[in-house]
């Protein structure tokens, strides 16, 4: 396990200087019989039993000192060599699995920001990846999921509430550019087109992002704001005035402090600050994005 391991944790670009003593920690957690049980029901798809999955892998890790956050990490990366050999049998591109592979790392600097902890606070949101439900295609992930309003119609699509359709997640991966965007709908696209009758796939997202009074407050040259122009935004949800659930994702560590102590360094803080001190409410947006391959053909102009 330590050369896969060592070899996983290089090609997902997990900062180097952490690698040594992961894959230290991870060959004593191998030795255990339990451990590798854990693993063997992770891939099995006892996803709903996640919680028991991760609370005894940090059972383990407390032998060896390890923070809880570290040990669901290693549970999920450990996971990550009989996934490899199942996209190999799939005859998935290993190009899919690595990029999918990458959200350990975005996941693990999100706790390294938040909490300063070697490891995932989020480790409950890996096992689609290892079901191979959910797949990074470019900059964005993406999965099967149902269609979740009542209707919808546009450009001769009809969708009801229970429709298949396409979700969208977005990881901490960078600027969230047009280009990297449409490469991304492009490549879900090749990949999910023949589970869907016609020339049109249809892409949901229900995320902070898409949250329709972004417009009031965020600068024009935001990738906010141009992510949002993608979807035909149907509904919203608003938090308590002041509020913000997604707090940690703009500003760090620094969310799970008052508000007074939020950094100021940046449009997109800045921008929340403003508008959450002037008592306003944060919220989130569902869209629909009907895409034919190459445009979005629901794009309002």
């Amino acid at each position: 396990m330590s050369a896969f391991m060592k070899q996983f944790l290089t090609g997902i670009d997990l900062p180097k200087e952490h690698i040594p003593a992961l894959v230290s920690l991870c060959d004593k957690f191998m030795e255990h019989e339990d451990f590798r049980t854990l693993i063997s029901r992770l891939m099995a798809k006892d996803y709903e039993k996640i919680d028991e999955l991760l609370t005894a892998a940090a059972h383990i890790g407390e032998k060896y000192g390890a923070h809880p956050y570290t040990s669901h990490f290693l549970l999920n990366a450990a996971a990550a060599e009989p996934l490899l050999a199942l996209y190999r049998e799939k005859g998935v591109d290993e190009e899919i699995y690595w990029n999918s592979m990458r959200d350990l790392k975005w996941k693990f600097h999100e706790c390294m920001d938040r909490y300063n902890i070697p490891g995932s606070f989020v480790a409950h949101w890996f096992p689609r990846f290892f079901h191979m439900t959910r797949f990074a295609l470019g900059r964005l992930q993406f999965e099967h999921t149902t269609f979740n309003a009542d209707s919808y119609c546009a450009c001769g699509v009809e969708l009801k509430r229970g429709d298949d359709v396409i979700n969208i997640h977005i990881p901490s991966a960078g600027p969230l550019t047009l280009e990297s965007r449409m490469d991304a709908y492009r490549r879900a696209y090749r990949f999910f087109k023949a589970d869907f009758e016609g020339d049109i796939m249809p892409i949901v997202c229900h995320s902070w992002l898409l949250y329709p009074a972004h417009r009031e407050f965020l600068p024009a040259h935001s990738n906010i704001l141009s992510f949002m122009d993608d979807f035909d935004i149907i509904f919203q949800r608003e938090e308590a005035p002041g509020a913000f659930g997604n707090n940690w994702r703009v500003f760090g560590a620094a969310a799970d402090t008052p508000m007074e102590n939020w950094p100021e360094d940046t449009s997109l803080r800045r921008a929340y600050l403003g508008w959450l001190r002037a008592g306003k409410p944060a919220g989130n947006g569902y869209g629909v994005i009907l895409f034919d391959g190459e445009n979005i053909v629901n794009k309002k102009n």
